[in-house]
């Protein structure tokens, strides 16, 4: 651990920790630093598309659920509307 004055110290130490061979580190500034992700080594993960993969699947769960206990399981029409009637499942409407 340490803590440096300026940014152009901590992406010096950063890149000579990683050409020292240390592999998994990592650093943390109040404001982006411009070249310090490429300095410690930084790549992409599929994090977020393992995310949006997870809530696309959540929500559609959610509305079938929804769906099967208003429309299949016990179905009642009040005033009319129509046993699907989505904008009813939506939470701004509740």
């Amino acid at each position: 651990m340490a803590e440096f004055n300026t940014p152009e110290q901590l992406l010096e130490a950063a890149r000579r920790t990683q050409s020292a061979g240390y592999r998994r580190i990592d650093a943390f500034a109040p404001f982006p630093i411009e070249g310090l992700a490429e300095a410690i080594g930084f790549h992409r993960t599929r994090l977020p598309l393992i995310v949006l993969c997870g809530g696309i699947v959540g929500g559609c769960a959610g509305f079938f659920l929804q769906y099967y206990g208003a429309v299949i399981s016990y179905p009642i029409n009040v005033g009319g509307r129509p046993l699907n009637s989505w904008p009813a499942f939506h939470p701004d409407h509740i």
